[in-house]
């Protein structure tokens, strides 16, 4: 496109004005004579920075739309070649669906309840709150901790919740009446984490007391406690089987131990920093990750997976409870930590088999998306991303700006697609999954 001869006398102004006002005196001097002594006002000394600023903008602009785009053209090729778009694939997409005002203080961990439609928050602020996740509304507020709530957890069957909080202790609420029915002491420091074994049997509980224990929750006793890190457990975890304990530490190392003796199985030990988060695979993701393992030949080889998969089935196992494990999962663990990579582990031998990078902060959470063809994770640097084990573990999703600060925890709706996460700001968002 060729300029008029107004907007080039205008695009030289703007020139003349950036040098003016940056002291590029001599080169002023000079472009100003061979324009023919042009004159500059006060608006062409901002004029190219400002049309710069709207250029990067627009590119900026530009690159969402055409990922948009790509999206939107890979669902309707789906559609014209007869497939019905699989709603177990659904992957969280913008804008959110509401957000979740109310809390006074950072929130620590959002998680679904798994049979009624609501979404509880924990936060710093010494509450849990219920949310209806379909209309956004506030219902409830759990009071009861004296300081910071640092998470929370329900049963399989959703009619206990358990918090622990930085006040040293554990709550276990009926979640028919809301009522606290045991607060259980016994750690001596703040406690981070907390989970119910399968079983709904026992909660166990992490802390910065750098111990494990494990609770009767009929009694509220501590029946056991495991000894063995260096530093603060941040995370704690309970195999889909209810053999293993698997912990995340700020010594570095994640874990796993023999929930009924206690021993420390494995120490795995790949990280560079504070290992903030882990969870479990299932079988689903446990077949994807074993193929991708397969098809780069890396880590470790097809036979290995192999021998691995067939000692994880005999595992304290046989006869039917061998295909019960085998159809629950839990051959790997995924961990997130502050050295901004996520990490696989072989969890027969402790081998870290595949590390992604893409997080430009902390790691906050990760978790398997229940097709189990997915991990996503959340960080320090607002963003939640979506990583595809069938494609290598590439990242082929990202919401950025999720939330004005830093993305604490999220969850995963097993009944409805939806993601709910928790952030610095004091906010829970709840994205639609498409």
């Amino acid at each position: 496109m060729v300029l008029s001869n107004a907007q080039k006398a205008e695009l030289h102004k703007s020139i003349l004005g950036y040098m003016k006002k940056n002291g590029f005196e001599e080169s002023f001097e000079v472009f100003r004579k061979a324009t023919g002594n042009l004159e500059v006002e006060s608006k062409h000394e901002v004029m190219l920075e400002t049309k710069w600023r709207s250029i990067v903008r627009l590119q900026k602009k530009i690159f969402q739309l055409e990922s948009a785009n790509r999206q939107l053209t890979e669902d309707l090729q789906s559609v014209g070649k007869g497939k019905k778009l699989d709603a177990s694939m659904a992957l969280p997409r913008e804008p959110q669906k509401h957000t979740l005002t109310g809390h006074r203080a950072p929130i620590t961990a959002v998680v679904f309840h798994p049979v009624y439609n609501v979404v509880a928050s924990a936060s710093e602020d010494a509450t849990i709150k219920i949310w209806d996740y379909e209309s956004g509304k506030f219902e409830r507020s759990l009071q009861g901790h004296q300081d910071a709530v640092q998470d929370v957890a329900f049963n399989q069957s959703g009619t206990l919740l358990a918090s622990c909080s930085a006040d040293l202790s554990i709550k276990i609420w009926n979640f028919e009446t809301y009522e606290c029915t045991k607060t259980l002491n016994g750690h001596d420091h703040n406690v981070s984490s907390v989970c119910f074994v399968p079983s709904g049997d026992y909660v166990v509980s992490a802390s910065r007391d750098k111990n494990i224990k494990l609770w009767e929750i009929a009694s509220g006793y501590c029946v056991r406690t495991y000894s063995g890190h260096d530093a603060w457990v941040r995370r704690v975890q309970v195999s889909p089987d209810g053999i293993l304990i698997a912990s995340a530490s700020m010594d570095q190392s994640v874990r796993t131990w023999n929930l009924k003796t206690g021993e420390s199985v494995r120490i795995c030990r790949d990280h560079d920093h504070v290992v903030e988060t882990l969870c479990f695979s299932n079988a689903k993701a446990d077949t994807y990750i074993t193929r991708m393992l397969a098809e780069e030949k890396t880590g470790a080889s097809t036979t290995e997976i192999a021998l691995a998969q067939a000692q994880a089935k005999k595992d304290g196992k046989d006869g039917k409870d061998e295909k019960q494990k085998e159809d629950l999962g839990g051959a790997f663990l995924i961990s997130g930590s502050r050295d901004r990579t996520i990490k696989i582990w072989q969890v027969n031998t402790g081998v870290c088999v595949k590390t992604f990078q893409g997080h430009d902060n902390w790691v906050r959470q990760v978790l398997i998306h229940p097709s189990g063809r997915f991990i996503v994770s959340c960080g320090d640097d607002k963003t939640i991303r979506v990583w595809d084990l069938a494609a290598k573990g590439r990242n082929i999703s990202k919401i950025e700006n999720a939330h004005k600060s830093f993305v604490s925890s999220i969850d995963w709706n097993k009944s409805f697609p939806l993601l709910a996460s928790g952030a610095m700001d004091n906010t829970v968002q709840l994205w639609e999954c498409r």
